[in-house]
């Protein structure tokens, strides 16, 4: 019984904004701008994932023999 008590709601009072928000407010000075350009060439990592693999297949090679 105790347990249909306590998972009962309750409803809390409501309260008035503190504070209005003017009417009469003026709309912000926003600028529209360009996001920078994020595009970077991918040889780079392509080559160094290339080399990464080269090094560990002559790595297993050499302590193969």
């Amino acid at each position: 019984m105790s347990a249909l008590q306590s998972s009962a709601a309750r409803a809390l009072p409501v309260r008035p904004h503190e504070r209005a928000l003017p009417t009469t407010a003026s709309k912000p000075k926003l600028k529209l701008i360009t996001a920078p350009s994020t595009e970077r060439p991918i040889a780079g990592v392509v080559y160094l994932c290339i080399a990464l693999l080269v090094c560990s297949v002559l790595a297993v090679l050499v302590m193969n023999t």
